[in-house]
Order: C-alpha cells, then sequence, then structure tokens
C-alpha cells in the first residue's frame, strides 16, 4: 500500500474555494460547531436571517440535520412526576385501602378478614375518590381495579425520597 502525501496548500485552497462558494463566514462556521454540541439557537437564527444560503435539498438535510440534533435529552425534566397521573391515583389509592384493611384486622384481633373484604374497601374508595373529585380528572375512568389490588397484596413500596 502506498503512502499518499496531501499537499498543505492545496487542501487550504480547496477548503477556501469552497467556503467562497458556499459563502460560509465566521458566523456560519461558529453556528455550526455550537449546533454540534447541542446548542441550535444560533444557526436556526442565521438560516432564518440570511435567506437561502445553499440549495433547497442542502438546506432540507441542514432541517432534518438540526431537528435531529434539537431532540431531548435522557431522563426526564427536572421537577417533573415520577409516575403518569393514573399511576399516582392507583397508589394513593392503595395506600388508603392498606390502611384501612390493617385497621379492619387490628380490630379484628388479628383474624384474617371475611372473604371479599379486600373488594369492597377497594371499591369504597374508588367511588370516595370518584365523588370527592366529581368527575373532573378523566384519567380516573382509566384506573385499573386489578393494579389496585396487586397493589394491596404485594405490599405498599416506599415512595422515592422519602426516608
Amino acid at each position: 500500500m502506498a503512502n499518499i502525501e496531501y499537499d498543505r496548500v492545496a487542501r487550504k485552497e480547496g477548503l477556501l474555494q469552497r467556503r467562497a462558494k458556499y459563502r460560509f463566514d465566521d458566523a456560519f462556521t461558529t453556528a455550526v460547531r455550537e449546533a454540534n454540541k447541542g446548542d441550535t439557537e444560533d444557526l436556526c437564527d442565521l438560516l432564518r436571517s440570511q435567506g437561502p444560503l445553499l440549495s433547497e435539498e442542502n438546506l432540507a438535510l441542514l432541517v432534518h440535520l438540526i431537528r435531529k440534533l434539537q431532540k431531548k435529552g435522557k431522563g426526564r425534566p427536572p421537577g417533573s412526576n415520577l409516575m403518569s397521573p393514573r399511576a399516582e391515583w392507583e397508589d394513593y389509592i392503595a395506600r388508603a385501602v392498606r390502611r384501612e384493611l390493617t385497621a379492619l384486622r387490628t380490630r379484628n384481633g388479628g383474624k384474617r378478614l371475611p372473604p371479599g373484604t379486600v373488594d369492597q374497601v377497594i371499591q369504597k374508595h374508588c367511588d370516595r375518590v370518584g365523588e370527592e373529585l366529581d368527575g373532573d380528572v378523566p384519567e380516573l375512568a382509566d384506573i385499573s381495579i386489578e393494579n389496585i389490588r396487586n397493589a394491596v397484596k404485594r405490599g405498599i413500596k416506599r415512595k422515592p425520597g422519602s426516608a
């Protein structure tokens, strides 16, 4: 395999010719570098203000690249909820059911509860939450009684951030 040496002067001239052809100036080059780091605001402003710098096809490719760079980062945004509203309501009802079942067992002397008690308590708390909200929350219709029953059976998990 032969070693190919490139002339630095010819390479620099080619770069200058490409810049002259596409009219790349320092602001555009800086904006492209910043866009590569994830900050596309300057590049978007530059493309809007200077009009058509590139052909339609190249401009479409650049717009696609900018949109790809502007995608959300990994992870959830700071301050957002860890659970969906539906899951929060299910968790709230499961905790209330668990507290009431514990109180019923204590009153019953630690003995087993009669069959169907768990389902009655779950239904009672679902109805109570529905009456309190008076249908203001559309996610309430999506609440799964099966998910609540499973949460009560396995025990309530500790909420994140609570010690």
